[in-house]
């Protein structure tokens, strides 16, 4: 059985930095939130609009990346329309 190297490069080091950022972020700022607000509905209010305030930006940037990866866009809404 071979053996793995135990090392960790500066790239793997950042990542790590970066994802314990951004997983501590995710997980952290709804319960504080959560804390701030009067109401469970309030808190669903407030999720709400800020999930449908991100999606339209978020759709925008996903055609920009069809067309910037050469995806042929027409047979995209083709498909999506026959539905």
């Amino acid at each position: 059985m071979t053996q793995l190297r135990q090392s960790l490069t500066l790239f793997d080091m950042t990542m790590i930095a970066i994802g314990a950022t951004i997983g501590s972020g995710i997980f952290l700022t709804p319960s504080i939130a959560a804390q701030a607000l009067p109401s469970p509905a309030l808190m669903l209010a407030v999720w709400f609009v800020g999930m449908t305030s991100v999606q339209k930006p978020a759709q925008a940037w996903a055609g920009l990346l069809f067309l910037g990866l050469g995806v042929p866009v027409s047979l995209f809404w083709r498909r999506r329309s026959s539905r």
